[in-house]
């Protein structure tokens, strides 16, 4: 039985396979005073107020190496959403993707030193 008949079957039982959350865009939302994060169309699944928590929100979602990733206009009018102005959002973000990207390197850092050491090269 080849593949494609076992999906039709499988769509016959339980309907159309649905699309993968991964292909879903992401939505950043400027929102009382930190950024929602949603999943495809108001399926908000994060939330986070300061640069550390939100750093680790890009980590867990991936936000920097996705081509998916929008802002909404919430984020260019942040003082509407519990900002003190509207370019705080986009620097609150801008702030933690830095941390983010500095923590990645440290880390790159200390595989290569681990593994030269393992290796017996230091």
């Amino acid at each position: 039985m080849s593949n494609e008949s076992l999906q039709k079957k499988l769509d016959k039982l339980y309907g159309p396979k649905k699309a993968s959350k991964a292909n879903e865009s992401i939505f950043l939302e400027a929102d009382n005073g930190g950024i929602a994060i949603y999943e495809g169309a108001g399926n908000r699944v994060d939330w986070a107020r300061d640069v550390l928590s939100l750093s680790i929100v890009i980590e867990n979602w991936n936000l920097l190496d996705r081509d998916n990733v929008f802002f909404t206009s919430s984020m260019d009018f942040a003082s509407e959403n519990g900002f003190k102005r509207d370019q705080d959002a986009r620097l609150l973000f801008g702030e933690a993707s830095s941390i983010f990207l500095r923590r990645e390197a440290a880390e790159e850092e200390r595989r290569i030193v681990n593994k030269a050491i393992i290796e017996g090269a230091i």
